[in-house]
């Protein structure tokens, strides 16, 4: 497995062990949505993330380049077949030892089947 595809399956479960099919925003809005409208559960535009930059909005790698830590965007784990779990915010790969605020200020690490990594809390299933 390269290290772009276990970057990506580990993202997709992260994110499903953060935020769920049942957590994030996305009301469904009367009227046809406009024209460069997505869905996202979870990371949304405008959103700054913490001084790690855990939580930014990104919709490609290059969108957390710059942070300090979390260089992921986790849309790499966005499965077409499953829309509604779509996210976009930036992550960085932790483990279930690491210490606390290892990902910083209003996230924690998420770990799943595939691994873990850092999650907004605004993303975590209530």
């Amino acid at each position: 497995m390269t290290n772009h595809r276990a970057a990506s399956t580990l993202i997709a479960i992260v994110w499903l062990a953060a935020c769920g099919s049942s957590g994030g925003h996305g009301a469904p809005v009367d009227g046809p949505p406009a024209i460069d409208a997505f869905y996202s559960a979870c990371g949304h535009p405008g959103d700054t993330g913490n001084s790690l930059g855990v939580g930014k909005f990104c919709t490609t790698l290059q969108d957390c380049a710059g942070n300090s830590q979390a260089t992921i965007c986790s849309t790499l784990g966005n499965d077409p077949s499953t829309p509604q779990l779509d996210s976009y915010f930036c992550t960085a790969l932790c483990s279930a030892s690491s210490p606390p605020g290892f990902c910083g200020d209003g996230a924690s690490c998420m770990c799943g089947s595939a691994g873990c990594g850092c999650a907004p809390s605004t993303c975590s299933a209530p």
